[in-house]
């Protein structure tokens, strides 16, 4: 995975992203860098059937 190739994405799959991606993406977050070194992240991550 490459967050430094940036591209939009317009239309969205309705496929769960796997467990191995979420992390996968959280960890490519975590080590972005940040104003003063700060890391100010938070992460909420949903998982199951859509409420409404």
């Amino acid at each position: 995975m490459s967050v430094i190739g940036r591209r939009s994405i317009r239309s969205f799959a309705r496929k769960p992203a796997s467990r191995t991606l979420v992390e996968e993406v959280i960890t490519s977050a975590i080590r972005a860098p940040s104003s003063v070194d700060t890391h100010p992240w938070n992460f909420t991550i949903s998982t199951g059937e859509p409420l409404a």
